[in-house]
C-alpha cells in the first residue's frame, strides 16, 4: 500500500532518493525532489524471512591436522534481500572462507566455514558462529559446529564414552607470590606402532621448569611441570613443545599456565569487548588487608562509559563498562583508569584488549585450548 509524505527541500536544486526506517523496522524508500514542497508515493520494500537448511553440523571422530570445512545454506524466503553483514565466532579456530553477502527473495546462498584442527581444539568440542544480518528485530543467526578431535599423542586423559578431554595442560590456579606447585601431564601413544617423543622447547621457561620422562617405552610419558616464583601479576603463560617422529602429529604442545592475584585485582584481566553485547562487568578485588576505596572510574574513550557500585566495603566492588554494540577497540588498545585511597597502588589501570583476542578468564583452571599440536 503506497502512502504519502510531504517533505519540505531547503535546496532548489538538490534531487536524491532517501528512505527511512518505520516502526517496525521495514525499510521505506521515497522518490524526494528537493526544491518545493512536494508530495512523493514512498513504497514499503520487503523484508527478507532468512531460513538456515542446517544449522547444526557435526564432523563426527576427527584427528588433529585433518583439514575440513562445512558449508551451511540460508534461504531467503521472503520479499527483500537478505544481507549478511558480519560474524563473530567463539573459536579463532573457525574461519569463514567464503560467503554470500546478499541473498535475493527466494534465492540460497552459502557460508563456507574452515576449522583449523592444528590448534585451539581437543576432545568433544562444540564452537557456534554469530551472523549479523539486515533482519528487522531478529538481526542474529547461529550456526554450530561439533565434533570429537582426537590426537596421536594424546594429552591427558581422554573418556571414549563422552569425548571429553581432562588434563591436557598444566594450569595453576591462584598461587600466591611466594608459593610453589607441580602438576603431572600424561601423554599416550595412540598408534599401534611405538613412537618417539622428546623435549624441543627450553626446560626452563619463565616461572616453570619441565622434565618429560618416558614410562612405557614408546607408548606412555608424562610432563612434569613445576611453577615457582618470581611470577608476574595475573596470567603466567609458557608453550613447551615436544617433537614426534609421526608425521601426521610432528609437535605436541602443552600449554602451562600460573594465575597469580595482585594485591588490587581485576578479573577478568584485560576487558575483552565482545561486539555482540554492549554491557561488561568487572570485579575489582582487593586482596590484601587494610581496606581500599575506589574514588573514581575513567575511560580514554568518550563512546565508553563505566560506573561502580560497592559490593563489600573495602574489598570487593563490581565496575559496569558499556560500550556501543559493535564496538572494537583500536590495535593499540583503550583502557580505563580507576583511582583509589590506596597509599601504594593510588591509580590502576584495566587495559582492553585489542580486536581479534581470545577472551579473558575470570580465574584459569584448565589452559586455554591453544595448545593443539
Amino acid at each position: 500500500m503506497e502512502t504519502l509524505k510531504t517533505v519540505t527541500a531547503p535546496d532548489r536544486n538538490a534531487r536524491r532518493i532517501g528512505g527511512w526506517r518505520d516502526r517496525r523496522g521495514a525499510h521505506v524508500v521515497c522518490g524526494l525532489v528537493l526544491g518545493a514542497t512536494v508530495f512523493s508515493p514512498c513504497v514499503e520494500a520487503g523484508v527478507p524471512i532468512p531460513k538456515v537448511l542446517n544449522n547444526d553440523h557435526n564432523f563426527g571422530e576427527l584427528w588433529i591436522n585433518d583439514v575440513v570445512s562445512h558449508t551451511f545454506r540460508i534461504h531467503n524466503a521472503g520479499d527483500g534481500d537478505l544481507e549478511l553483514i558480519d560474524a563473530l565466532a567463539n573459536c579463532p579456530c573457525l574461519k569463514i572462507e567464503r560467503f554470500d553477502r546478499r541473498i535475493g527473495p527466494g534465492q540460497t546462498g552459502e557460508i563456507l566455514v574452515g576449522l583449523d584442527t592444528s590448534r585451539y581444539v581437543y576432545g568433544r568440542f562444540n564452537y557456534r558462529l554469530t551472523v549479523f544480518t539486515n533482519v528487522p528485530g531478529e538481526p542474529q543467526l547461529e550456526l554450530k559446529l561439533g565434533g570429537v578431535l582426537r590426537e596421536y599423542i594424546q594429552r591427558g586423559h581422554f573418556d571414549a564414552t563422552t569425548g571429553r578431554v581432562t588434563g591436557v595442560g598444566a594450569g595453576f590456579r591462584r598461587l600466591t607470590p611466594d608459593q610453589t606447585g607441580r602438576m603431572i601431564v600424561p601423554l599416550s601413544n595412540q598408534t599401534d606402532a611405538p613412537a618417539t617423543l622428546v623435549l624441543a622447547s627450553p626446560a626452563q621457561q619463565g616461572c616453570f621448569d619441565v622434565d618429560l620422562e618416558e614410562l612405557e617405552p614408546g607408548m606412555k610419558w608424562r610432563l612434569v611441570v613445576d611453577a615457582k616464583p618470581p611470577y608476574k601479576p595475573y596470567q603466567n603463560e609458557a608453550i613447551v613443545e615436544l617433537a614426534t617422529n609421526l608425521k601426521e602429529q610432528p609437535v605436541v604442545r602443552v600449554t602451562c599456565t600460573a594465575y597469580v592475584p595482585p594485591r588490587l585485582e581485576f578479573r577478568p584481566y584485560p576487558l575483552v569487548p565482545n561486539p555482540a553485547f554492549a554491557v561488561r562487568e568487572v570485579n575489582f578485588f582487593n586482596n590484601g588487608d587494610s581496606p581500599v576505596k575506589v574514588l573514581e572510574v575513567a575511560t580514554d574513550d568518550p563512546r565508553v562509559l563505566a560506573d561502580v557500585v560497592e559490593k563489600q566495603p573495602g574489598k570487593h566492588y563490581l565496575l559496569r563498562v558499556v560500550m556501543p554494540i559493535g564496538y572494537v577497540p583500536p590495535p593499540q588498545g583503550h583502557r580505563i583508569t580507576v583511582r583509589t585511597d590506596d597509599p601504594k597502588e593510588p591509580t590502576l589501570v584495566l587495559p582492553f584488549a585489542p580486536a581479534g583476542a581470545a577472551d579473558a578468564a575470570d580465574e584459569p583452571s584448565e589452559p586455554t585450548p591453544s595448545s593443539g599440536g
